[in-house]
């Protein structure tokens, strides 16, 4: 039998276990407080063929150890689309990062999807994890994932149709070596995609238009202050030339939700959603309740 370890028992370790043992791996837990400690994780390397690092543990011995005897060390997520590739689950994937707004537009992007009649569910740093999505619904259209910087250091085929960096502020200094690092691991999320993908690109943002070099695929350009793909200009939102909404009319106020709702429109349009559909639901949507 196969054997993978997994490290660290949160939300995206436990999942990332569930789907190994789908997979008929023998998965060796790892965790300080609730498995195997890490210490004698690395007596057990030895006939190990898959490492998966949780994203909130460290880069500590045990992962320098299965590094340094050629283990393949990813995280969840790439297991996960390594999984959908290998048994063609075609659910398109829109992947979102950035500092803040994460939250918002991830679960404003999939409810939108849902108004429209998709089938769609989000994952990864907010609901479950993307494991056990995949687990529990295979014929989705679409599957939303907020993704923190951790859940991108470990990425290797990872692609999703479409992605975006919401905004860039620093954060996370502890792990990373300076706010560079951070900022450019952020860009880990659009490093596969090409021709048929898309990256919705806030040009409002200095860090981001500072990496245009580090997006290889599609960009759809957003602003609040000029004219660009999708922008707003006299209290009016419009997608290329045509007008979609009236900014007055949203549901949801301040000009932080005005940035994440050009992405909101900019995902609907890409895919296929008419204009009134997006008017109706940004006009009535809820806020979110901890927000």
């Amino acid at each position: 039998m196969k054997k993978a370890m997994v490290f660290g028992a949160g939300i995206s370790g436990v999942g990332a276990k569930k789907l190994l043992e789908h997979l008929n791996y023998n998965v060796i837990l790892v965790d300080d407080k609730l498995g195997v400690s890490s210490e004698d994780g690395k007596k057990l390397l030895g006939d190990i063929e898959l490492f998966i690092k949780s994203p909130g543990v460290p880069y500590n011995e045990l992962v320098l150890e299965a590094k340094k005897n050629q283990i393949k060390v990813i995280d969840e997520i790439e297991l996960c689309y390594e999984y959908m590739v290998q048994y063609n689950v075609n659910s398109k994937i829109v992947a979102i990062t950035g500092t803040n707004g994460k939250t918002t537009t991830t679960t404003k992007i999939t409810e939108l999807l849902q108004y429209c009649g998709y089938r769609a569910e989000y994952a990864g740093n907010i609901g479950k994890s993307f494991a056990e999505l995949l687990l529990e619904q295979k014929e989705l259209d679409y599957i939303v994932l907020e993704l923190s910087s951790f859940q991108l250091e470990n990425l290797i085929e990872f692609k999703p149709f479409i992605s975006m960096v919401i905004n860039l502020t620093p954060d996370h200094l502890v792990r990373y070596s300076n706010v560079d690092e951070y900022y450019d691991t952020k860009f880990n999320i659009c490093k596969n995609q090409g021709e048929k993908e898309y990256f919705i690109l806030n040009t409002d943002c200095e860090e981001v238009v500072k990496r245009l070099n580090l997006i290889p695929t599609n960009k759809i350009e957003i602003s609040v202050k000029s004219k660009k793909d999708c922008y707003v200009e006299n209290g009016k939102l419009y997608w290329r030339e045509e007008e979609v909404l009236e900014t007055d009319k949203l549901s949801l106020k301040g000009r932080h939700n005005l940035e994440n709702i050009l992405f909101i429109v900019s995902t609907g349009k890409l895919c296929g959603i008419e204009s009134e559909k997006i008017r109706e639901f940004l006009y009535h949507t809820k806020t979110l309740e901890h927000r």
